[in-house]
């Protein structure tokens, strides 16, 4: 169970900084001691740790009997192997542990912190979150708590510019260097915009700038951020504006209101709406069911049950005819009698009306959104895509489609055989030209990676795709794993070994257990204990 353990750590590890792995030295076992050889096993530091990992910017972390630490392509022990854990080196620092508590080394093996805390992260922009007692702080690449191990709970806020601070449930800002701005006393602080942030306070909002004055009283029901200079706030039931020194300079006499967007806001008065300007004046008047926010000089509006497009203006740019109209900075989607097409802003159809419309399609979001040029659409209860241009790239003949990737899109048929009572699919592939490289007639299929896709015809019989749709070997197995630096994991007769994309079996199933290839070395589990494996199958271990 150890020796499982210990591989299994250290494959995790070494999916860490991949890139900037050093393979000049590698990690070589000779009995159950390891040390360090070069690609032709000529053994350059000499075997002495419980294991060894990979070199990544000069270091390499050991284990021995005493511990975890650290050594350089001499084999000298930088950082001294005492620790119980030591974490990879994540921009100039490690965590290491000792007893259940974490602290911080530097690259030269200089501790920046005691070993002291309960819970500790990485460093990411110069600050790691550490915790104390259940209490949370931060502290910089000094060492130095410039957060206090005393918060029950720290976000932060813009470009981590300020620390949002929680002691109990109320809530107070810091600066980037963990001074006060903002005593924990509000209910809710919101992230700042145009340099003001909405606060809420005994059930009222107002405003606070950047170095936490209190600029616009907290006294309204409801505040929402500035946006071009004006913020939505709700004063005696009623919606109005004010401006950034906290005017109201359009009354709250409105039943509701929007955010403005291009210049105009969308306002509900008499039970009607319509938009205003950034001085209160009804631009476009109130005589609409519902509306939207402007995008590109037009906006969606509802007369009735039916929705048009109208201009700044007020005029109508697109008649009331449809159902439902989406509208976005790229696309205008209309409904109508359950059907779905495109329309451009002066209402020519683009995508004719003939695509089902069903809110709880289950595409979760990819039905009728363009995806890498290409929109996943539905007629008579079968799926297709369309491109940009609203052309069929495929007869709509599939039960199930996936959005495209890399290049291919995963299609699928319903199957229902008698002895099958759930529903089931068959997956093939199209092209983006539509065309299918592969029938539907695989159990189980996923997206192409390094232009090879896993396929499998059933849930112990697996195989991989050519971008022509061939499967690349005669042989199928038990288990297999997507394409990584153009090697495959696989299983066969419950051993591991590894194809290349041509499907050759470049290395032989005969491993309890692999992990991928990092560049040129991959660690595998060998008559039940570990070794390196380069690409060639040579193991760098010695009994």
């Amino acid at each position: 169970m150890k020796k499982h353990f210990i591989f299994y750590f250290l494959s995790a590890v070494l999916s860490i900084n991949c890139f900037s792995q050093d393979y000049s030295l590698i990690p070589y076992r000779k009995g159950k001691l390891w040390g360090y050889a070069d690609s032709t096993k000529r053994l350059v530091i000499q075997p002495k740790y419980v294991f060894s990992e990979l070199f990544i910017n000069g270091f390499a972390r050991v284990k021995s009997d005493s511990g975890y630490g650290f050594i350089n392509k001499k084999g000298f022990e930088i950082i001294k192997c005492e620790y119980d854990l030591a974490f990879e080196f994540n921009n100039g620092f490690a965590r290491v542990s000792k007893q259940w508590k974490y602290g911080f080394i530097n690259n030269r093996g200089v501790l920046i912190t005691g070993i002291k805390y309960d819970e500790a992260d990485d460093f990411k922009e110069g600050i790691a979150r550490v915790i104390l007692n259940k209490k949370i702080g931060y502290i910089d690449t000094t060492g130095k708590e410039i957060v206090s191990c005393m918060y029950d709970n720290i976000d932060l806020l813009g470009n981590y510019e300020y620390f949002k601070v929680w002691i109990g449930n109320k809530i107070g800002l810091l600066d980037r260097n963990g001074n006060v701005i903002v005593d924990c006393i509000y209910d809710v602080i919101w992230d700042f915009n145009e340099n003001f942030a909405s606060v809420k306070r005994n059930n009222f909002y107002g405003f606070i700038n950047k170095k936490g004055k209190e600029v616009i009283n907290c006294r309204y029901e409801y505040a929402e951020d500035f946006r071009g200079g004006l913020a939505k706030v709700k004063f005696n039931s009623r919606y109005g504006y004010i401006n950034l020194h906290g005017e109201d300079v359009i009354k709250s006499i409105y039943d509701d209101g929007d955010s403005f967007s291009e210049g105009l806001a969308l306002v509900k008065l008499n039970d009607k709406y319509g938009f205003i300007n950034n001085s209160g004046v009804m631009v476009v008047d109130n005589i609409y069911d519902d509306g939207g926010f402007f995008i590109n000089g037009i906006v969606n509006v509802k007369k009735g049950n039916l929705w048009g497009l109208v201009d700044k203006k007020g005029n109508v740019v697109v008649d009331f005819q449809y159902d439902k109209i989406i509208l976005d900075k790229n696309m205008i989607t209309v409904i109508k009698n359950n059907k779905r097409g495109i329309i451009d802003k002066s209402g020519k159809i683009l995508v004719p009306l003939i695509y089902d419309y069903d809110r709880g399609d289950y595409t979760n979001g990819t039905y009728f959104n363009f995806i890498n040029g290409y929109a996943i659409v539905r007629k008579n209860n079968k799926y297709g895509f369309i491109n940009e241009k609203g052309g069929e790239i495929c007869d709509l003949i599939y039960d199930e489609v996936r959005p495209f990737k890399n290049g291919f899109a995963i299609v699928g048929k319903l199957i229902t055989p008698k002895e099958v009572k759930e529903t089931k699919f068959n997956y093939g592939f199209i092209n983006r030209s539509g065309k299918q490289i592969a029938d539907c007639k695989y159990y189980a299929a996923y997206d192409f990676i390094e232009n090879r896709a896993l396929v499998g015809n059933t849930y112990s019989n697996n195989n991989f795709l050519d971008t022509n749709g061939r499967e690349i070997s005669k042989d199928f197995y038990e288990w297999a794993e997507g394409f990584k630096n153009g090697f495959a994991k696989f299983k066969q007769n419950n051993k591991y070994g590894f194809i290349d994309k041509s499907g050759k079996k470049v290395i032989s199933a005969q491993y309890e257990s692999v992990d991928d290839f990092k560049k040129n070395y991959a660690i595998v589990y060998y008559n039940f204990q570990s070794c390196y494996i380069d690409k060639k199958g040579r193991l760098f271990f010695e009994e």
